[in-house]
């Protein structure tokens, strides 16, 4: 049984790598992602540069346009790295761990020491997890990160944090004005929705991304070894 089903997969993967040829005759827009999921922003990113930095030998490569991308890795776990927005690639599902994670956080910023700027952002709400992180020329400029093990608040809030923070004790006044000084700041941030209004005050929200015009670019698919 487990031979037909890694069977199935090589084969749906070189289903997949004919259809990639094919897709690069025609333009795709980008498209909106970001819940449930972690991604990086890179600023002035080169695709096949990225590819050579988050790439630890975790894949096979195929070119994809953005629906192709994304539809994989929705489907199969894999990371697609972006055809460049604006100023900024993403990173879409890297293997990566929370900012918590002392290994993380040393890559981030050695990426940022190579690319000048990158950002992280993850979020899931059934786990109430929420991250972002600013790294400018390998220093940490900023890191928040709640519902993992290991809690981080570390750097000047921006404002939108702050105005985020006091929207979420005036609502916690109408409903429980009692608890409310038992409560950190950071209590009130890292709802999945914070984690896209950062994204878009730092790089790109990528839930805005279907009003960017389609593109002939195609970005790079890294898809899972079969083991």
């Amino acid at each position: 049984m487990a031979a037909y089903i890694r069977g199935f997969m090589l084969f749906s993967y070189l289903a997949f790598a004919m259809q990639a040829t094919q897709s690069e005759r025609f333009p795709a827009k980008p498209e909106p992602f970001g819940y449930k999921l972690t991604w990086l922003a890179v600023r002035d990113a080169d695709p096949f540069e990225l590819l050579h930095a988050v790439n630890v030998d975790q894949g096979t490569v195929f070119s994809a346009n953005w629906y192709g991308g994304l539809d994989k890795v929705y489907r199969w776990n894999a990371t697609f790295i972006t055809p460049p927005v604006d100023d900024w690639t993403f990173v879409i599902n890297p293997i990566l761990s929370g900012l918590s994670d002392e290994k993380t956080l040393t890559f981030l910023q050695k990426l940022s020491a190579q690319f000048a700027e990158v950002q992280f952002y993850g979020n899931h709400r059934v786990a109430n997890y929420g991250a972002w992180g600013r790294f400018v020329n390998e220093e940490a400029i900023r890191l928040f990160s709640t519902g993992e093990a290991i809690e981080l608040d570390q750097g000047q809030r921006t404002e939108i944090e702050e105005q985020i923070i006091a929207k979420g004790k005036q609502s916690f006044i109408e409903d429980s004005p009692d608890d409310l000084e038992q409560l950190a700041d950071s209590f009130f941030l890292g709802d999945e929705d914070d984690v896209m209004e950062m994204a878009g005050l730092w790089s790109i929200n990528p839930q805005t991304l279907d009003n960017q015009p389609e593109t002939f670019a195609l970005g790079l698919l890294i898809v899972p070894k079969i083991s």
